[in-house]
């Protein structure tokens, strides 16, 4: 009964921190006009048989993702904040 719990825990994970990190990835990546995988490719340079993988590639990219994730939480709670500062609640 226990591991039914973990289903809707993943999908969270997934939704709340993987899909924003992806897209915060991309649009950093296309400000300092580079591609998100060379990030990846340049920590995997001296390993060329990980270069190859795109299993390996994919499933960096997404811990990058889940990383970012977690890290983007304050800022959402800081502009939260700054938004209730500056536009209180009538």
């Amino acid at each position: 009964m226990d591991s039914l719990k973990v289903v809707p825990e993943l999908f969270y994970d997934l939704i709340a921190r993987v899909v924003p990190g992806a897209v915060a990835i991309y649009f950093i990546s296309t400000a300092v006009q580079m591609k998100s995988t060379d990030f990846i490719l340049n920590a995997l340079n001296n390993v060329p048989v990980l270069v190859e993988s795109s299993l390996v590639i994919v499933l960096i990219f997404l811990g990058m993702s889940y990383v970012v994730g977690h890290l983007l939480i304050p800022l959402r709670a800081l502009s939260i904040k700054i938004a209730r500062v500056v536009r209180p609640a009538s």
